[in-house]
């Protein structure tokens, strides 16, 4: 089919199916609306086209030139679009549904409240793209390059991010749910208010993060480093932080309610009013933490070091304490009386 004969077509609103648009140019034409059904555009050139609400089911955009496309609430759905650029494209609120868009290159996009799912982006690109409220669902992403991209509120469920560039990334308010970041260098990153529920974050450096409220209940931190991060009033309910590096870590009024904390070191922490509630904490260093007011009952603090920590008010009710380290408790709080009777009472 010729650049005319498409036009012409397009005039009358038909439907374009089963097309061969190899190698045509077709940059800067209007094709707003237009649906493509198992059409060919290998190599075509749609560079500046106005695609918006347009729809493609079943085509083949590989190695296509899309770059500055307008393509607003435009849909592909069962697409190929293996080494296709879409470099500063417009896709605010666009779809990809089961395409494969492996090397892609979405550098600089608008890909507002835009969506991928069940499907590959294998070693795509999506470096300074602007995924505000992106939603990347069960696509399989290895080697995605997310350099200086804004994914605040994106939603990356169970996303494997291990091999994933992020560096100058933003992921304020993101939602990472069983993401895997294991190993992921984070530090300096904003990740305030993120939902980072049983998310592998195992080895990953979060030095000097801000993780403020940030969710990370269930999650896997083994040997993470999180010196200097900025956790105030995060949420590590059953996360896993044995052999955590956190000295210097601010964590006021954070929760590690039955956190695993075994050789955890938060030497120097500021942990004032944090819960740690059944937390597991043998061998852990509390050197010089301020602990005012922060609450272990029942937890395990056994060998661990709590020399020179402030402990004023800080509970101790039925904590396993064998063996632990301590300059002085006298202005801390052991077993409650009353409360442990009501844990003991029985009808």
């Amino acid at each position: 089919m010729t650049r005319d004969e498409l036009l012409a077509k397009v005039s009358e609103g038909e439907v374009i199916a089963g097309e061969d648009l190899s190698g045509l140019d077709l940059s800067g034409l209007d094709l707003s609306g237009v649906v493509f059904e198992k059409t060919t555009f290998r190599g075509a050139r749609l560079k500046g086209a106005k695609i918006s609400e347009s729809m493609f089911n079943g085509c083949d955009l590989s190695s296509a030139d899309l770059s500055g496309a307008r393509a607003r609430h435009a849909v592909w759905s069962r697409c190929a679009l293996l080494h296709a650029r879409l470099d500063e494209s417009d896709l605010v609120s666009a779809s990809f549904a089961e395409c494969d868009a492996s090397r892609a290159s979405f550098d600089r996009v608008n890909l507002t409240i835009g969506s991928m799912v069940k499907g590959r982006a294998d070693e795509a690109s999506f470096r300074e793209a602007n995924l505000d409220r992106f939603s990347l669902v069960e696509t399989e992403a290895a080697r995605l390059a997310l350099d200086g991209a804004k994914l605040k509120q994106a939603c990356l469920i169970k996303a494997d991010l291990s091999t994933a560039s992020l560096r100058g990334a933003t992921l304020h308010l993101a939602v990472l749910i069983g993401a895997r970041l294991r190993g992921q260098d984070l530090s300096g990153m904003d990740l305030t208010l993120s939902q980072l529920t049983d998310a592998d974050l195992a080895g990953c450096d979060l030095r000097g993060a801000r993780l403020v409220q940030a969710n990370f209940k269930g999650a896997d931190l083994t040997a993470a480093k999180l010196d200097g991060a900025d956790a105030e009033r995060g949420l590590f309910l059953g996360a896993r932080l044995a052999g955590v590096s956190a000295a210097g870590l601010k964590a006021r009024q954070a929760i590690f309610s039955e956190a695993d904390l075994e050789a955890a070191d938060l030497t120097g922490a500021d942990l004032y009013q944090a819960i740690f509630h059944r937390a597991s904490c043998p061998l852990a260093s509390f050197r010089d933490a301020d602990l005012t007011y922060a609450d272990f009952s029942h937890a395990s603090v056994e060998k661990a070091d709590l020399s020179r920590a402030k402990l004023f008010r800080a509970r101790f009710h039925q904590t396993r304490d064998a063996g632990a380290t301590f300059t002085s408790r006298s202005a801390a709080l052991g077993d409650d009386p009353e409360l442990l009777e009501a844990e003991r009472w029985t009808p």
